[in-house]
């Protein structure tokens, strides 16, 4: 039985190419400084998003939004 590197695309609820998609926009909103809605971006963290890490956090969204930024 050979064992791929490659998870099945099947399994995941967002496609390949739009998930790469997202990541290429998330990433621009992020360089841009507008990830977190300001001057006109898409909010692309929820209300209750909170960022949890076995070595930092829990941060809460405004709290992750200013790591961002420093």
């Amino acid at each position: 039985m050979m064992i791929s590197d490659e998870p099945d695309a099947g399994s995941f609820a967002i496609p390949p190419d739009q998930l790469i998609s997202l990541a290429k926009a998330f990433t621009s909103a992020q360089i841009a400084g507008t990830a977190d809605g300001s001057n006109g971006g898409s909010d692309w963290f929820a209300s209750d998003f909170r960022f949890v890490a076995p070595v930092v956090g829990p941060f809460d969204k405004e709290l992750f939004i200013d790591s961002l930024k420093g």
